[in-house]
């Protein structure tokens, strides 16, 4: 009987330690990910022999909403494309010919960035396992304790 138990403790040992080390890799990974969830838009530089899109609204900056400048200004100048929580700013830029300095910028359609974790399952299933791995070693001790 005591190589059943020891083989059962050894099981539930193991399912602690894998247990703990999946749901740790899925809190590293989720607090390590930095996707941020939201809306933008991308802007490209036309060349002059470069053609628009037919259905992109042709528009001088200086037409734009202070807010619409703004937020033009922000992305043409970023290292990458910002994300905005809120759509409403940037609705008046999709798919738009932009006439700024002298130069024709093209707006893409508005996208949303949406940011599926998929670590969340290590952490759930992680703690699960961890958790049964637990109640199996200490039953066990408890069992061979009173036994």
């Amino acid at each position: 009987m005591p190589s059943i138990a020891r083989s059962v403790m050894t099981i539930g040992l193991v399912l602690l330690v894998v247990g703990v080390a999946s749901g740790s890799w899925g809190v590293y990974q989720q607090t390590a990910d930095t996707c941020e969830s939201g809306y933008g838009l991308t802007i490209t530089k036309l060349e002059e022999n470069e053609t628009a899109s037919p259905t992109a609204e042709h528009v001088a900056y200086s037409n734009l909403s202070a807010t619409e400048q703004q937020v033009f200004q922000d992305i043409l100048t970023a290292e990458e494309t910002p994300i905005y929580q809120n759509s409403t700013p940037l609705e008046g830029l999709s798919e738009k010919v932009v006439t700024y300095q002298g130069e024709q910028y093209e707006t893409s359609p508005l996208f949303v960035s949406d940011c599926a974790n998929g670590w969340a399952i290590f952490k759930f299933w992680g703690s699960l396992i961890a958790l049964l791995g637990g109640v199996i070693v200490i039953t066990v001790f408890g069992w061979r304790r009173w036994h």
